[in-house]
């Protein structure tokens, strides 16, 4: 029967009158009493809805009243049917404009339903973690179709939201502006979603919906939407430090079974590597919401650079120090050498662990002037001598290789290093 159900909604692009006969069908399957039918037919509803999206205002409602049924399995494919359809519906209402007619309107409001329903979701006690996490992908695919695309060049070329690249339609680019959200715009709506995701880092319900999180924001949004890093680091180093918190900062600790505590931090450590590759990648500009070189010009366009530059600074020596104090020094290391970079000083370091407020201090810039007379990176690396010249083929290597596979090289490698060296006796007196 489904696969009757696809072919005849293959024939409503040809003809429109087919396309309500097949919802009909559809929404029946959608109540059946069985849940395996029910879900079944929420696979085919994700193919109908992007085929034929006329019929996402009737759609789209009886999906979101799905959010609540019986069965887990259901809700799950549920909520990944909703995040592929997000897409779509927005294009839908954007495509009208200012002025939105009646059927638009009821769909606006039917997405503004289904978001509030679904951000609640990952933090939810009466819920499983196979719902959680879904609910978690739901968030991201929310963000990704709600959030302005980088430029050309910039960022990963990830897609979200239901669609897989490529060139982005008129009613896609006026999504971020839509005011459908409660009064909200779209990408307001978005970078509060964000907050909600981020939060789970530190108060998470599960280790597991802690991972799905993590990697949510470093590997998908992070990588697609660079404007977002600033808040995605800060919330990784946040759950960093608060895993294994010192007693002396006063911090309170993430509560993580010790079964799951090192499954949290390998996952931690693998999204912090990969966003510190990702980061080296990107001009300082694409962190910023608005690009320097566009909202000024002269000296304040001078001033704009600067301040981008130290604002990349800082979260670069923010995720730096995190992954020294969750013990990934040599992944670190072997990371900046294929990139081309030394390790940062000690006092760089501290300084980066001491940015835990999100916010940019006044007094932040770029990094401190090397001492008067010092080596620079490149000729520490030529005093280096033979041993570094024995690993250049090892460098050429990892240099053609993506940051995901580097992230997951270092991972995979961690055991075999050797154990970190003993802080200096400074340290040890302080």
């Amino acid at each position: 029967r489904r696969h009757e159900l696809i072919e005849q909604a293959q024939s409503s692009l040809a003809d429109g009158g087919a396309g309500e006969a097949v919802l009909d069908d559809l929404l029946a399957l959608l109540s059946d009493d069985e849940a395996e039918v029910r879900r079944g037919a929420l696979v085919f509803a994700e193919e109908f809805g992007q085929l034929v999206p006329a019929v996402l205002p009737r759609l789209l409602p009886a999906l979101r009243a799905m959010l609540g049924d019986s069965s887990a399995p259901v809700v799950k494919r549920c909520l990944l049917t909703c995040g592929g359809l997000l897409r779509p519906a927005l294009s839908l209402v954007a495509a009208g404009g200012e002025a939105l007619s009646g059927e638009q309107q009821a769909l606006a409001a039917c997405l503004s339903g289904l978001r509030s329903d679904a951000v609640e979701m990952p933090s939810s006690s009466a819920l499983k973690d196979p719902v959680r996490t879904q609910a978690v992908k739901f968030c991201e695919a929310l963000i990704l179709a709600c959030t302005p695309e980088p430029p050309s060049g910039e960022g990963s070329g990830v897609a979200g939201g239901g669609t897989t690249g490529g060139s982005t339609s008129l009613s896609e680019h006026r999504i971020p502006s839509l005011a459908i959200f409660g009064g909200e715009t779209a990408e307001a709506c978005a970078r509060e979603t964000l907050r909600r995701l981020t939060a789970l880092l530190v108060d998470p319900p599960s280790p597991t919906v802690l991972c799905v999180a993590a990697s949510s924001l470093a590997l998908s949004i992070g990588r697609a939407r660079p404007t977002t890093l600033p808040s995605v680091v800060q919330a990784l180093t946040s759950c960093q430090a608060r895993l294994l918190p010192d007693p002396a900062d006063g911090v309170a600790r993430i509560a993580i079974p010790a079964a799951g505590l090192a499954n949290v931090q390998q996952a931690l450590k693998s999204a912090m590597l990969t966003l510190a590759r990702q980061l080296h990648t990107l001009p300082p500009a694409a962190l910023a919401a608005d690009d320097p070189a566009v909202s000024a010009t002269g000296a304040e366009a001078a001033v704009a650079a600067a301040a981008a530059v130290a604002g990349k600074d800082r979260v670069e020596r923010m995720l730096f120090a995190s992954l020294v104090a969750s013990g990934a020094t040599n992944q670190l290391q072997l990371l900046l050498r294929q990139m081309g970079r030394e390790m940062p000083r000690a006092d760089e370091l501290r300084a980066g662990s001491a940015s835990d407020s999100g916010v940019v201090d006044a007094h932040d810039g770029p990094k401190r002037p090397r001492e008067a007379g010092g080596p620079s990176g490149v000729a520490k690396r030529q005093q280096g001598g033979g041993g570094l010249q024995q690993s250049s083929a090892v460098d050429d290597i990892l240099r053609r290789l993506a940051p995901e596979i580097v992230a997951e090289l270092v991972i995979a490698t961690m055991p075999q290093l050797p154990p970190p060296p003993p802080p200096p006796a400074e340290a040890n007196t302080a």
